[in-house]
């Protein structure tokens, strides 16, 4: 129950975090900044989709005379776990025709992938943050003061890749503390600490 109330908390304080952006895409806005965020990020995004669903996989002509996919244009999101669970639930979403995918689809995402990734942020801060015996309500706190920063919408609006780099900090945190601990980082060990 308590883990269910803290999930339901991270996604709560998420959705508040992000509140002035879920008015201004209301009225026709979008979180993505000028320059980068909208010219590069974006677009980038949606043609790189385009031409992985496309089977470019590799290669892809587009580059002018030809270029590598990952090496031309996805060294941005090449690394980004959240990029590509977006690209498997869009092609899901497309195959189903619940979705097509373009521009527009791309720029509404972003905010709805900011959301889901700052409530997972908060989740993973909190368990860092208990594992140093810190109370859950000030573990959360503490999470929320380093998830819902203005670094983090920063990132999200000129150069969303950036903010995995949230996530990746409280899980190396994570990380690192299990193998001071227990001098090893096997999943057999992850049933040995619960939440508190």
């Amino acid at each position: 129950m308590k883990k269910v109330m803290l999930v339901v908390a991270a996604f709560l304080v998420s959705i508040v975090a992000h509140s002035f952006f879920i008015y201004y895409q209301s009225q026709g806005g979008y979180i993505a900044g000028p320059n980068d965020g909208l010219s590069q990020m974006v677009p980038f995004k949606h043609f790189l989709y385009e031409t992985l669903r496309d089977g470019n996989l590799v290669y892809a002509k587009d580059f002018g005379l030809g270029g590598g996919t990952i090496t031309q244009l996805a060294y941005y999101f090449s690394t980004s776990i959240v990029f590509w669970i977006t690209v498997a639930i869009i092609s899901l979403l497309e195959v189903t025709g619940l979705a097509t995918s373009d521009l527009k689809l791309w720029l509404q995402l972003t905010l709805v992938v900011s959301i889901i990734r700052l409530a997972v942020v908060l989740l993973f801060a909190t368990y860092a943050y208990q594992l140093f015996h810190v109370k859950t309500f000030h573990a959360f706190i503490g999470a929320v003061l380093y998830g819902a920063s203005v670094m983090y919408i920063r990132h999200v609006t000129f150069w969303e890749f950036f903010a995995d780099a949230f996530l990746w900090v409280p899980l190396l945190v994570i990380g690192l503390e299990r193998i001071i601990r227990l001098g090893r980082a096997t999943s057999s060990s992850l049933s040995a600490h619960s939440c508190s």
